[in-house]
């Protein structure tokens, strides 16, 4: 599935101005996490307007297309290079809402409603966020905006910045409102702590500034193509999962039966040329293996591999009385009890899976269970 970024940046390719609308802070019960986006688009031609993603729906989402339709009409012939957005700030505790919207989640939002014009700038830091999604590069986005007095109650107007950093440092090629070395160094410093948070904030001086981490891809490495897998890398695909499928199959691995997914034909699914796959990735807590051959000596061989790596989740398919018989056959290998308590077996949530399908569905809710565990909310 398309990015957010992906999608912002094709629109200002087309020529076609977008509208970000970001959680940027959560407190309390909310239907939505700090981060979370949305897209606003408009039809240029019927003024028609589309949203991509969603930042939890009811009032406050439908307040925020009303905001952003606002900012299209504002600056439709507008040559500016920053204009105006919006911070809106909601209480979620039934206060500021008709009874009837039912907005009683308990806690409050401050959401940026942000107008992305078509300039080169724009389209250049789209571009290289884009790229690094591609790549895997893991870098920080901070948006900036001097902190103004209200206007209107619960709605402020900001001219926000953006820079890059990789690695934790500043994309010298943009421009930031920071004034001084010790600003930027209370920055670093601040990304330092939290860098595993997908969304955090810090007040400096007169400037609030937001940070949105693009952490390493999450990838399932899938071993075995058959119907599990078909229907596995659909959906990983249609969650921003990098999905890699092999098989020692050309006709079961081939980009037909995958088109959304890696699909890569292995020499053999033994452990020597499973090892040897492993030594040309490297795979880390972002990475998922998921183990569905067509047999059982062939599963316990990708999984003896897969034991000596530092996937952060490990998954196996197959009975309780199999998964007995594997790690008995491992124990008399070399490898010890503590080697399993990371493994996932019966792999996926037990909701009662019995097609190809609906194991598939399971898998994958163990797959957003463990990588919701291992971001970090704000």
């Amino acid at each position: 599935m398309k990015t957010l970024y992906a999608c912002i940046l094709e629109s200002l390719q087309q020529g076609q101005p977008i509208v970000e609308v970001t959680i940027i802070e959560q407190n309390g019960s909310a239907p939505r996490a700090a981060g979370t986006k949305m897209l606003v688009l408009q039809n240029a031609s019927t003024k028609e307007i589309n949203i991509k993603g969603t930042v939890g729906g009811g009032l406050y989402e439908a307040k925020a297309m009303d905001f952003a339709k606002d900012l299209f009409t504002k600056y439709e012939n507008s040559t500016e290079q920053k204009p105006l957005s919006l911070i809106l700030s909601f209480d979620l505790r039934g206060k500021n809402f008709p009874s009837d919207m039912d907005m009683v989640c308990g806690g409050e939002l401050r959401l940026l409603v942000e107008y992305i014009p078509v300039t080169e700038e724009k389209t250049c830091l789209y571009k290289s966020l884009v790229q690094a999604e591609t790549l895997g590069q893991a870098c920080t986005l901070m948006t900036s905006f001097k902190i103004l007095p209200l206007e209107i109650p619960d709605i402020y107007k900001v001219h926000t910045d953006k820079t890059l950093f990789y690695n934790n440092t500043f994309d010298a090629s943009k421009s930031t409102p920071l004034k001084t070395t010790q600003q930027q160094d209370t920055i670093i410093i601040h990304l330092t702590e939290n860098a595993q948070k997908k969304m955090s904030n810090i007040v400096l001086d007169e400037y609030e500034y937001i940070f949105e981490t693009l952490h390493k891809p999450y990838t399932i490495h899938i071993f075995g193509a058959g119907h599990v897998s078909c229907e596995l890398a659909k959906i990983t695909h249609y969650l921003n999962f990098k999905t890699i499928v092999m098989d020692d199959r050309a006709e079961f691995a081939n980009a037909e039966r995958f088109p959304d997914a890696v699909s890569l034909v292995l020499p053999s699914l033994d452990q020597a040329c499973i090892e040897n796959y492993f030594s040309t990735h490297t795979i880390d807590s972002h990475d998922g293996i998921v183990i569905v051959t067509r047999g059982h000596a062939k599963d316990r061989d990708v999984l003896a591999a897969s034991l000596q790596t530092k996937a952060g989740y490990l998954g196996m398919i197959g009975s309780k009385s199999k998964r007995q018989t594997t790690y008995d056959f491992l124990l008399n290998n070399g490898y010890s009890k503590e080697d399993f308590a990371k493994i996932h077996s019966p792999i996926g949530l037990s909701i009662g899976a019995q097609t190809p399908e609906e194991i598939a569905i399971s898998i994958t809710a163990e797959l957003i269970q463990w990588r919701s565990k291992h971001i970090q909310p704000i």
